[in-house]
C-alpha cells in the first residue's frame, strides 16, 4: 500500500509548519511536503520511543519482584521489538528519513533508563510515556487519511493500551506500602517527566524541521503556544490516559496538584484547583 508524496496525510489546518506556509503564501507541493515531514518527525520520535521503551522493559524484567510482573515484563519486551521494526520499515520503506531524536524526548527516556527503581521506571514509562503515546497515536488515527499509516498504528496502539493497564495494576498496591518520603519523591519526579513532556515534545519539531522552509523556530514556537488549538491539544494529551491514571494511583495528592493546576490540565468542567486529590483506596 503507497504513501505517495504528493498526498496531502493530513489537513494543513492540523499541520503547525504546513498552516505558517500556507499563510506565507507557499505553493502547495511546498505544503504538502511540509506536512508529510511533520508526520514523518512524529513517526520518527515514536520509534526513538518505542526502543527506549525496549531497553525500559528489559530492566524491569530483572528489576520487578513479582514473577508476574517479570514474565509480562518478557511479553511486552517481544511487544516493543514489532513494534521497533513496524515503525523503522514504515519509516525506511514509505517515507526514506529517520528524524534524529528532539533533546526533551531524549532528555526524558534518559530519565526514566536512569530511574532509581523499578516503580519510578514504570511511572515513567507506562503511565506518562505510554499514556502520551497513546493519545498521540489516537490522534495519528484520527487525523490521518493514509489508510496504511492509520492500521498499522492502530496496531501498534492496541499493544499500547495493554500496557498502560498493565502499570496501573502493578502500581496500586506497591505505591501503598511505600514510606512517605519515597512517595514525596515519586511525586515531584512525576511532576518533573510531566512538565517537560508539557513543554517540550514539540520543540524539536520545530527547531529540526521549520528552518527548512525559512521559518524561524522560535517565533513559530511562540504563535502556537499561545493558540488555542495547542491548549486543547495539550488538554486532550494528558486527559486521554495519562492524568486519569496517576489520579487513580494517587501520585497526584494536594502537596502537588497546584504544579497540574498551572498548567490547565484538569476537566474542563471543574474549576482549577478544586476538589483536591489525596491518596486512593484500591480493593485488596
Amino acid at each position: 500500500m503507497p504513501v505517495p508524496e504528493d498526498e496531502l496525510v493530513f489537513a494543513v489546518e492540523e499541520s503547525s509548519i504546513g498552516q505558517v506556509l500556507q499563510m506565507m503564501g507557499a505553493d502547495e507541493a511546498t505544503v504538502v511536503k511540509a506536512v508529510r515531514e511533520e508526520l514523518e518527525w512524529s513517526l520518527s520520535q515514536l520509534l526513538h520511543g518505542e526502543q527506549a521503551a525496549l531497553q525500559l522493559t528489559a530492566q524491569l524484567v530483572n528489576s520487578m519482584t513479582d514473577m508476574d510482573a517479570k514474565l509480562y515484563a518478557g511479553q511486552q519486551v517481544v511487544e516493543e521489538c514489532r513494534h521497533v521494526e513496524a515503525f523503522a520499515k514504515l519509516l525506511a520503506r514509505k517515507f526514506g528519513t529517520v528524524h534524529p531524536i528532539g533533546g526533551n524526548v531524549k532528555w526524558i527516556l534518559d530519565e526514566l533508563l536512569g530511574a532509581p527503581s523499578w516503580y519510578f521506571k514504570l511511572v515513567g514509562m507506562q503511565i506518562i510515556f505510554e499514556g502520551v503515546a497513546m493519545a498521540i497515536f489516537t490522534d495519528i488515527v484520527k487525523r490521518n487519511r493514509n489508510e496504511l499509516i492509520r492500521e498499522s498504528v492502530r496496531r501498534i496502539a492496541r499493544d499500547e493500551a495493554r500496557h498502560a493497564a498493565f502499570g496501573v495494576l502493578s502500581l496500586r498496591q506497591e505505591l501503598r506500602s511505600l514510606p512517605q518520603q519515597t512517595r514525596d519523591e515519586l511525586e515531584d519526579w512525576t511532576w518533573k517527566v510531566l512538565e517537560v513532556v508539557a513543554n517540550g515534545l514539540m520543540v524539536g519539531l520545530f527547531e529540526d524541521v521549520a528552518p527548512k522552509y525559512g521559518i524561524q523556530a522560535e517565533p513559530l514556537a511562540q504563535m502556537i503556544f499561545a493558540s488555542d488549538g495547542f491548549w486543547d491539544a495539550r488538554y486532550h494529551l494528558f486527559n486521554h490516559t495519562v492524568l486519569p491514571n496517576l489520579k487513580k494511583l494517587g501520585i497526584v495528592t494536594e502537596r502537588t496538584r497546584h504544579h497540574y493546576d498551572g498548567f490547565r490540565l484538569w476537566e474542563n468542567t471543574a474549576p482549577y484547583g478544586s476538589e483536591p486529590i489525596g491518596y486512593l483506596e484500591f480493593p485488596d
